[in-house]
């Protein structure tokens, strides 16, 4: 997933991988939606029914961010900013990571940080 800002908006990129990838030397796990399904996947069915649920979401635009952070992957996990270990307490509705450690409690936004580290435990 890429997010990019620009001073109006918020442009959101989703890359899948639908058909099963050569060996590679990735630096990171990757998959595809054949590997995982254990059959070949059409990656226009897969972008219809991306565009179905899109859809759909956005008829529910008031439960996103509630839904957002009940399936969060960071919310609890500890990570380092300015030499100092921090809890992910929560992610605010204008993204910011709210960390808190014994000393003090602190509200980022995600250009300020990296998460590559949880990711990789």
């Amino acid at each position: 997933i890429l997010i990019e800002h620009t001073k109006q908006a918020y442009i959101v990129g989703i890359g899948l991988n639908a058909i099963k990838l050569p060996s590679s030397n990735y630096p990171f796990i990757a998959t595809s939606l054949e590997e995982e399904c254990g059959m070949m996947v059409d990656y226009r069915d897969v972008l219809q029914s991306l565009i179905t649920v899109l859809n759909t979401q956005l008829n529910h635009r008031e439960t996103w961010y509630d839904d957002y952070i009940s399936h969060s992957f960071v919310i609890g996990k500890t990570m380092t900013y300015d030499a100092e270990k921090y809890t992910i307490l929560a992610i605010n509705r204008d993204g910011q990571l709210v960390l808190n450690n014994q000393n003090n409690t602190i509200s980022l936004t995600m250009n300020e940080v990296s998460l590559e580290d949880l990711y990789y435990e």
